[in-house]
């Protein structure tokens, strides 16, 4: 059986937080979310409120959703670091 950390508990999720925590507690493998952005650079970040959905920029009803392969990276650091 293999013990792994999956988003993070009380930490912000897919955080180098949430993944010293998990080695902090010796688990043996963390789960994690990578999504390539529009500028074909990585990003970890949590999938959204139930995993199954990409990160979602609030927008008005009548505005189409963004989403995170949709940004550059620097865009979405700007958003996340925020939210």
């Amino acid at each position: 059986m293999v013990i792994a950390g999956h988003r993070g508990g009380f930490m912000p999720h897919n955080s180098m937080h949430s993944f010293g925590k998990a080695k902090m507690n010796s688990l043996q493998a963390i789960e994690l979310d990578v999504w390539i952005t529009k500028d074909n650079e990585i990003a970890v970040i949590h999938g959204g409120f139930d995993g199954e959905m990409p990160p979602v920029i609030g927008k008005p009803e009548d505005t189409p959703a963004i989403f995170i392969y949709d940004l550059t990276l620097a865009e979405a650091r700007n958003h996340f670091a925020k939210t």
